[in-house]
């Protein structure tokens, strides 16, 4: 334990935010919680150490500061720093009930029950189940408290009532709405992650349930109709009619599922898109763009406030493939000050410098590209080749060369990024067979522009194909 900042306790610190903090403070000085002072003071210690950002935290000058006039025991210093993850996950958990009321509602209608108090237990149940029918959440989660509220019910009548409706078939109709929903979501993440995972399984039940909800059952319920027609929008891409149903519930009901559901629902939609993309149906270009409108017009697409860059870059590389530079430009201004400040500036120059090259605009694009600061290697794949096709088109031949080995050498030494290996292999190999052509050497270049056709996997096969034609 000679570095802190390995321990679970650090990181759960810097799990917090700035209001996490000021309110973990007052929980550790609530006697309830916490009656020790050396605990507070290590929290205190460790948020500013999470500040400084410092790599290694040595354990020494920690116990001294808690200790001052004690010997180093590192047990002593373990067990402290064990104490304070025990009341930070508590706090956690306190927190995570404030956000979600109906959840804490229902446990402590459980802890009335339990506590032989029915007629508190009643009083608190109807509020719970008015605000369970007033909230405006309708995804899976939703039938799921329903279930749980009207099983709660059912064991307040088996010990306390024998009298009245004891809710058996709600709690069976929501059961299986929950359980419907939550399997049809299930497989539509199956299905997004199917390409990652190189292997393709159902989860069982799916038949029959794809079935029933076939005939007509449960498509006016928001959590299951939207999952429904994803699945059969993503299972089956030539079967357009799903997708115009998708995007219809999405726009009726975005605001009946909680932001992280109904972004991962964007995204699915978009996917599907993109999958059309790839099958060579450049029409769900607009598509796929109009769906990125209506998430951030509505910030679906934001996630604590910031749209991720891989959400930037993909709009604004639609939105170039419209030809709509005008909006593109005002799409990056306006949309800089969402990115997360920690890679701000490096995603916002890395993209106006697509901007650019695509307009064309070679020497912006130069410009900005020698200020990016790569942290991604995708992004800095995609940099080497734009100033690829930038040195081949402006005929900077000896900057082409040199950029060419030192970009097979950065290839060889990436050990994770799959396909995308041969891809720009491949690119660099055809790109020195191009320059060692003679300009009058058709035979050489039509045997060449076969090659290529040829070739499964290319980066920028149809730039190449341009340039032999």
């Amino acid at each position: 334990m000679n570095d802190i900042a390995k321990t679970k306790v650090f990181r759960l610190i810097t799990a917090l935010s700035r209001k996490d903090q000021r309110e973990m403070r007052k929980f550790l000085q609530s006697p309830y919680f916490n009656q020790r002072e050396d605990v507070i003071v290590l929290f205190d210690y460790l948020i500013a150490q999470a500040t400084k950002k410092k790599e290694v935290l040595a354990a020494a000058p920690l116990f001294k500061k808690l200790f001052p006039r004690v010997p180093f025991d590192a047990a002593k210093l373990r067990y402290t720093l064990s104490f304070l993850a025990v009341l930070l996950k508590r706090f956690m958990v306190i927190e995570y009930q404030n956000n979600f009321p109906i959840e804490a509602q229902l446990t402590l209608c459980k802890s009335l029950r339990k506590r032989g108090l029915p007629e508190l237990f009643e009083q608190e149940w109807k509020q719970l189940k008015k605000n369970q029918q007033e909230q405006k959440i309708r995804n899976f989660d939703y039938h799921f408290n329903n279930y749980q509220i009207a099983f709660e019910y059912y064991e307040h009548f088996l010990q306390h009532s024998r009298q009245g409706k004891i809710y058996l078939p709600e709690m069976a109709e929501e059961l299986s709405h929950f359980t419907i929903a939550a399997l049809l979501r299930q497989s539509c993440l199956i299905l997004a992650m199917k390409n990652l995972w190189q292997q393709d399984f159902q989860l069982p039940l799916l038949t029959e349930v794809i079935a029933q909800v076939d005939r007509g059952d449960y498509k006016d319920l928001p959590a299951i109709a939207i999952y429904y027609h994803g699945y059969r929008a993503m299972s089956q891409p030539e079967n357009e009619k799903d997708f115009i149903r998708l995007k219809q519930l999405i726009q009726q009901y975005w605001q009946q599922f909680p932001k992280t559901e109904i972004r991962d629902i964007y995204l699915m939609a978009i996917n599907y898109c993109i999958k059309q993309l790839n099958r060579g149906a450049r029409q769900y270009i607009q598509e796929a763009l109009d769906l990125y409108r209506s998430g951030l017009d509505n910030e679906s697409l934001l996630e604590d406030g910031f749209l991720s860059s891989f959400n930037y870059k993909n709009v604004l590389r639609l939105g170039i493939a419209l030809k709509e530079f005008d909006w593109v430009e005002q799409f990056m201004e306006a949309y800089k000050s969402y990115l997360h400040p920690q890679e701000r500036e490096n995603t916002y120059l890395y993209n106006l410098a697509f901007f650019y090259f695509q307009k064309p605009d070679y020497n912006q694009a130069i410009s900005l590209l020698q200020k990016v600061e790569f942290k991604d290697v995708f992004n800095h794949l995609d940099a080497r080749r734009m100033l690829l096709r930038i040195y081949f088109e402006l005929k900077e031949f000896d900057a082409l060369d040199s950029l060419l080995d030192s970009f097979k050498t950065y290839i060889h030494r990436q050990k994770e990024i799959g396909y995308h290996r041969n891809n720009y292999l491949n690119l660099i190999r055809f790109v020195r067979k191009l320059l060692q052509l003679q300009p009058s050497d058709q035979a050489g270049r039509k045997q060449l522009q076969q090659k290529i056709e040829e070739t499964k996997g290319v980066a920028e096969k149809a730039w190449l194909l341009a340039q032999l034609a």
